[in-house]
């Protein structure tokens, strides 16, 4: 993956980000070391997934960066639930846009599996649809019209239906 990111380094000891391309970085919490003349991004994104975190880039004698360490981004606080959906054990805390899993997440959600093992693999909590005698129904998508989508039905605690959608 090559990542291209233009940088300003600002009096206060930051760096600004002035013009990037995918995948997209935080511009905000960028962060630059004099001593050891590193900069610091704390997450790159891919399709909407944190793909790296803490990655340090070295500047070069010939004005470039070189990536000096990367680290694999954390189980997000955000796979913790705060909301339930009424009278279940489901997590209501899903909103979109929401993290929509690549072809090999999908293939490892297999029927059976519980809500909290699939949010493990897919990365974030699915946007809850609806409740009926068939299951609990959530849905994980930016919420584009056309756009990847993926649904599951959980009944009786189990996943019973899972459909992946890519763009």
């Amino acid at each position: 993956m090559t990542i291209t990111v233009k940088l300003k380094a600002d009096s206060d000891g930051t760096f600004s980000v002035l013009s990037k391309e995918a995948p997209p970085v935080s511009t905000t919490a960028t962060t630059y070391d004099a001593t050891n003349g590193t900069v610091t991004i704390p997450a790159v994104e891919a399709d909407g997934k944190v793909e790296y975190a803490n990655v340090k880039l070295g500047f070069n004698s010939d004005g470039t960066l070189s990536v000096l360490s990367t680290e694999a981004p954390p189980v997000s606080d955000s796979l913790s639930c705060s909301t339930y959906v009424p009278g279940t054990s489901y997590c209501n805390d899903g909103k979109y846009p929401s993290c929509i899993p690549d072809l090999s997440q999908a293939a490892q959600v297999q029927k059976g599996m519980t809500y909290d093992q699939v949010v493990k693999i897919i990365g974030c909590h699915g946007v809850f649809d609806s409740m009926s005698s068939a299951g609990v129904d959530f849905y994980w998508s930016d919420g584009q019209y056309g756009t990847p989508f993926t649904s599951a039905t959980f009944r009786d605690g189990k996943l019973d239906y899972f459909s992946y959608s890519p763009s």
